[in-house]
């Protein structure tokens, strides 16, 4: 069902954006909220797909998903999976390196992220992200590239190009009291981006210092969230593409679900990012 929610868009601030986690003083960015439709893709998931729209809403079973642990583990922000992180990587690596044809597809370093809604009394490190936002640039897709291939211990792979796929699946059921939703990369252009430095660690951690985008409002964005998530439900999303450094898609954001209700079972997810090149 479509609903209205309301989307944390970037607003008027001077000077250059900075996020900092680890010193809250220093970031000087604003927010401004907007009532957007988000439409609920359900009764037309197959409609949307990654090369079109950004992202899409796959069917993927995954054993790995089931295990407490890894929520658990992924509430941290260790650089390279634990063990229950890499048992739903490798279901994951196959199934993103099938379904897009890439030739070789790596996690990507710091990229296993434990979310709770507010009202969870699971508290995680990484608070839902309910910010329109992006994340990569040009730059910093660069950067993780390099910062992945040398945690895992490998060379570059020979590419034409490569691409970020983004997954996020809801591990408690639905309906999601809080969830997120995805943009059609095609209705924003690139003008709407605003780069903004962030500092979610130590500098000497690979990944804790990277540049993303937030976003400016348009009226003419196009969201979309898949109502009632299932345990083999995911979204599946392009963070970045390198063949279009400057697509928008796919902009993303939580938002609390108004039809959720106040006995919904708050919202515990898994994100897990991959880093795909082709041949």
């Amino acid at each position: 069902m479509n609903v209205q929610g309301t989307l944390m868009y970037a607003g008027s601030f001077a000077g250059r954006a900075r996020l900092d986690t680890q010193a809250p003083a220093n970031s000087n960015f604003v927010l401004e909220p907007h009532e957007m439709l988000i439409r609920d893709a359900r009764p037309a998931r197959d409609a949307y797909n990654l090369d079109e729209h950004g992202f899409e809403f796959v069917k993927h079973r995954s054993p790995a998903a089931g295990d407490p642990e890894l929520f658990e583990v992924s509430n941290s922000q260790q650089v390279l999976p634990a063990v229950p992180q890499a048992r739903y990587a490798g279901e994951l690596v196959g199934f993103v390196r099938e379904y897009t044809g890439a030739a070789v597809v790596l996690p990507q370093v710091g990229s296993f992220i434990a979310r709770a809604s507010n009202r969870s009394k699971s508290k995680t490190w990484a608070q839902t992200a309910g910010l329109v936002h992006l994340d990569y640039t040009r730059t910093s897709a660069e950067q993780f590239v390099q910062w992945t291939a040398d945690a895992w211990g490998v060379p570059v792979p020979s590419h034409s190009h490569f691409a970020f796929i983004q997954t996020w699946r809801a591990l408690s059921p639905g309906p999601q009291d809080n969830t997120l939703c995805v943009c059609d990369g095609g209705s924003v252009p690139p003008e709407d981006a605003v780069p903004i430095d962030a500092v979610m660690g130590p500098p000497d951690i690979p990944g804790k210092c990277f540049e993303f985008r937030l976003c400016k409002y348009g009226e003419g964005h196009n969201w979309y969230y898949l109502s009632n998530m299932e345990p083999e439900d995911v979204l599946l999303f392009k963070g970045y593409d390198s063949r279009y450094p400057r697509a928008m898609n796919a902009m993303h954001c939580a938002f609390d679900n108004p039809l959720a209700g106040p006995d919904a079972t708050p919202r515990r997810s898994i994100e897990a990012r991959f880093l795909a090149f082709f041949d």
